[in-house]
């Protein structure tokens, strides 16, 4: 384990730092979220896929995301 002293000032100048970088992190989050769903709509609609179909996908999807998935 790396352990790395610093003084209060140079904490509250990376404290300052990194607090508005997590808003954004997670606005950008957010924001491919939305744009891997509206690319998921427009593939769904290119190939004609319908609800029942989409679910099927979306469950397939939902249930192993979280094993190869950044999110």
């Amino acid at each position: 384990n790396l352990k790395v002293v610093m003084d209060f000032k140079a904490k509250s100048e990376l404290y300052d730092f990194f607090i508005p970088m997590q808003a954004e992190l997670a606005r950008l989050k957010q924001e491919i979220i939305s744009l891997d769903n509206e690319l998921d709509d427009l593939i769904y609609s290119l190939y004609s896929i319908n609800q029942a179909e989409t679910e099927v996908i979306n469950d397939y999807f939902k249930k192993y995301k979280n094993e190869s998935s950044l999110f």
